[in-house]
């Protein structure tokens, strides 16, 4: 498997989910932005907790891995970029008119 985890592992990431769900449905504008910046940063200081501990001191009962350890870090750093992007943004209006403005050509 490329993730390592084990049921620990998956309710951390089934929490960060609904948090994230959270910051995303109920709140906008700068309120918003700051959640989505706070949410980057937890994950980069989850990231280099990571790094150290590998097992996150004894709570995962298996070691994370280098997908894991990129998967941190990539998700740590968008959340961050969009959320200070956001906070910067003068408009001050929702993320989601915010995000209108992407250039996203899918």
């Amino acid at each position: 498997p490329i993730f390592a985890t084990d049921a620990t592992h998956n309710l951390i990431h089934i929490a960060t989910g609904v948090l994230a769900l959270w910051i995303g449905l109920s709140t906008t504008g700068e309120r918003q932005a700051r959640g989505i910046t706070s949410f980057g940063i937890l994950y980069l200081v989850l990231f280099v907790t990571l790094l150290i501990s590998p097992d996150l001191f004894g709570v995962l009962r298996v070691d994370v891995n280098n997908a894991d350890h990129v998967l941190h870090a990539a998700l740590g750093l968008a959340t961050l970029v969009v959320g200070l992007a956001a906070t910067r943004s003068s408009s001050g209006r929702n993320m989601a008119i915010w995000a209108e403005k992407l250039p996203l050509d899918w």
